[in-house]
């Protein structure tokens, strides 16, 4: 039952993501302009973790020990330098990034390949991420180590707005906005 009681919570910036774990108990704001993503207590509003990265999307692990963060834009321009061995964070097409909320680390080193939206498969194991813009699709990465285990095309081009799993795993849907949904 929703209560309508409003309670403000201190971010310093506009959110451009929000999502709140499945217990209910914390929230994720990021704001893409300001590179932050702020962690929250709900109950209480305390700030547990700034993290240094903006996101256009995020999603919470089933178990609630991991965020994910990633962002699309489609005004980034090409990588600064193409000879650069670390990809720079705004490279299109590599923005996914895994932090462990026991310790507020990040647990990829450089930015997995993969952009916004993004959805964990119900056990976790999975993450579904858009894929570069000029790639179109889904890719579906081992949420473990970032490993493709596969591509999916969407039939008709566009950004993707949205995905989800379904409750038992066996179905990936996903939008553009543009078109029907695809399963």
């Amino acid at each position: 039952m929703l209560h309508p009681v409003a309670r403000q919570l201190p971010l310093s910036h506009e959110a451009t993501a929000l999502v709140v774990s499945a217990d209910g108990r914390r929230l994720a704001a990021s704001a893409l302009s300001k590179r932050q993503t702020v962690l929250f207590e709900l109950r209480t509003g305390r700030v547990l973790f700034k993290l240094g990265v903006g996101a256009t999307a995020l999603a919470f692990s089933p178990d609630g020990a991991r965020l994910v963060t990633a962002f699309s834009d489609d005004r980034r321009g090409p990588p600064k330098s193409a000879s650069s061995p670390e990809p720079p964070l705004d490279e299109p097409g590599r923005s996914v990034r895994v932090w462990d909320l026991g310790t507020g680390r990040c647990l990829t080193p450089s930015p997995w390949r993969g952009e916004a939206p993004v959805a964990f498969s119900p056990d976790g194991r999975l993450l579904a991420a858009a894929a570069p813009a000029a790639e179109g699709g889904v890719l579906v990465l081992r949420a473990d180590s970032g490993a493709l285990v596969c591509a999916l095309p969407m039939p008709e081009p566009g950004a993707l707005r949205s995905l989800a799993f379904s409750p038992d795993g066996r179905w990936l849907a996903a939008t553009t906005g543009d078109a029907p949904a695809v399963i």
